[in-house]
């Protein structure tokens, strides 16, 4: 198991795929809020969807427990050149906003992931992406939670679950021959060595 916000973030393509084949659909893990560059850059592959781990709200009665609403949002986006009603209802030449708005909330709402809970939609609208103004890309925006644990008790390090060595042990790149050391220690200029 990697953690829990790991897990649901990755369990969204494959409720997605037989619905958005991989020949016609591009899927990705973005960041959230996701920037103008990345956006961009993104876009150069359509129809494209972007997917989200938004944030954890931490349940006011959850007591000791991390129980809360894990948060998640799908970007949607379309091109089409052939107008706005193309990009938003779909032609012969690709798919609009609107059908893969209502497809993926569809695919998503009320699945439950193993381990976890149930995927709920709670919002589906079009977006718009400030600052960018191709008058053939249609945006939408798909928000999804999921109420879950955000981690389990971890308890005792040496008992703690795979993810957490991800923390505090992973491979340093090797020393380089005849370069320094690397250590944590700061030598500020003029300060005595310590």
């Amino acid at each position: 198991m990697a953690d829990p916000i790991s897990d649901i973030h990755l369990a969204i393509e494959p409720l997605l795929r037989p619905w958005f084949p991989v020949a016609r659909w591009q899927i990705d893990a973005v960041p959230a809020p996701l920037s103008l560059g990345e956006f961009q850059r993104l876009l150069r592959t359509t129809a494209w969807i972007g997917v989200a781990w938004r944030e954890f709200r931490i349940d006011q009665a959850a007591g000791r427990r991390l129980k809360g609403v894990h948060e998640l949002m799908l970007t949607i986006a379309v091109k089409n050149a052939g107008g706005i009603g193309p990009r938003l209802f779909g032609d012969r030449l690709g798919p609009g906003l609107y059908p893969a708005l209502a497809t993926a909330a569809g695919a998503l709402h009320g699945r439950t992931l193993e381990g976890f809970g149930s995927l709920h939609v709670t919002r589906a609208a079009q977006a718009y992406a400030d600052g960018y103004g191709d008058l053939t890309v249609a945006i939408g925006a798909v928000e999804l939670q999921c109420m879950t644990m955000l981690a389990p008790d971890l308890g005792e390090p040496a008992a703690a679950p795979p993810f957490t060595k991800l923390v505090s042990d992973w491979e340093a790149a090797p020393a380089i021959e005849g370069a320094p050391t690397a250590t944590d220690t700061l030598q500020l200029p003029g300060a005595p060595a310590p």
